[in-house]
């Protein structure tokens, strides 16, 4: 008996869908908003009285506590209930949640932000186009790049299903175990701002789709991806569409962001790492496992692998399904991958180059 309630009642996977936009004060809208909730048994997320509030904040930061100031300026929104806004409907949980129109939402997002990144500063980055290929180092960055309200346009591809192992790192649990990264991620960015267009790309980058990223022309392309052919690809786009190239790794306690600028010219891929011969193996062949550790190996630099990160990677395979990896690691390659980011759009920088952060120099803490 019970199997049968639990099959009944078994979950579907999660997918994004692009969110459908309703303005209630439109005939037609709140028809289908009707339907939605009628015959669709949608739920609604009222939020009018919370964005009054923090909106009288943003306007009126000096009068924070005059009540009778507060009063008079929310209550025409609380007036307007219903009607204030616009109102989004996300399939994925059925549910249709309030929002402020674009431009007040994107000025409260980012209203803790100002002045440590101007006005200007903001809108500049806000009209960027994104690519990030890879989505589980790739997740921090899209993370912090969204809550800089960074791009109005982003592409998000990764071929990859969420799984247990990878809870240790990324920012999702067992209800998201199964879902497409993807999915995951774009459900995610939706709600913290549904103005956001997206493209998914959900079986990677391959040949066959990668003219979707060409097409769109990031200006910023975050590639956190393992296949190698993949890796030589997004610089070729890079050049191509003249987006700088981003990859933050991690090797144990370590990060490392490498910045190829293709948006000032031509850069050697890898910052030169790689030999001619060695690029043309990985794109004519795919290379053996031995030949993709020993490539990675040198991508990375001997003098950059601690004494355990080796112990580890000489157990893949054996004892490890994958390289090991830290979620504190892949916290701080996103923090630091998402302002090189920022500040390449603002035009100040950084150089193609690799930048190393490690908490070990940072805190004078002793080597592993």
């Amino acid at each position: 008996m019970i199997e049968y309630w639990m099959n009944h009642a078994a979950k579907k996977m999660p997918t994004w869908v692009e969110p459908e936009v309703y303005d209630i004060n439109h005939l037609g809208d709140r028809r289908e908003m009707i339907r939605r909730i009628s015959i669709g048994g949608a739920t609604v997320d009222r939020k009018a009285t919370e964005i009054a509030d923090d909106l009288f904040e943003l306007r009126h930061p000096d009068r924070k506590k005059d009540d009778i100031a507060r009063q008079r300026f929310i209550r025409p929104i609380i007036r307007e209930g219903d009607r204030y806004g616009t109102w989004h409907y996300f399939a994925w949980s059925n549910t249709l949640v309030q929002y402020p129109d674009e431009q007040t939402h994107r000025e409260l997002l980012t209203f803790r932000n100002r002045e440590l990144i101007t006005t200007d500063e903001l809108r500049k980055i806000g009209t960027a186009t994104i690519a990030h290929v890879g989505l589980s180092v790739g997740s921090h960055i899209l993370e912090e790049t969204s809550h800089m309200a960074m791009g109005n346009k982003v592409i998000l591809a990764d071929p990859d299903i969420m799984s247990i192992p990878n809870l240790n790192r990324i920012h999702a649990g067992m209800p998201e175990v199964g879902m497409r990264k993807t999915d995951a991620a774009g459900i995610r960015l939706s709600e913290l701002n549904p103005y956001v267009q997206q493209i998914h790309l959900p079986d990677g980058v391959t040949k066959q789709n990668v003219e979707v990223i060409a097409k769109h022309r990031p200006q910023l392309i975050f590639e956190e991806v393992d296949h190698l052919p993949t890796k030589i690809l997004m610089r070729k786009i890079g050049y191509r569409v003249g987006a700088a190239v981003i990859m933050a790794t991690d090797t144990g306690d370590r990060t490392m962001i490498d910045i190829e600028r293709y948006d000032k010219g031509y850069v050697e891929p890898f910052l030169g790492r790689l030999t001619t011969a060695e690029l043309e193996m990985i794109e004519s062949s795919n290379p053996t496992p031995e030949q993709t550790v020993q490539i990675i190996m040198k991508l990375i630099g001997l003098e950059n692998i601690s004494v355990r990160l080796a112990i580890s990677m000489g157990q893949i395979g054996m004892t490890l399904g994958g390289i090991a990896q830290l979620g504190t690691t892949a916290s701080v390659g996103g923090a630091y991958a998402a302002v090189a980011g920022r500040e390449i759009l603002l035009d100040r920088g950084p150089n193609s180059g690799r930048y190393r952060v490690t908490p070990q120099e940072v805190m004078h803490l002793r080597y592993i």
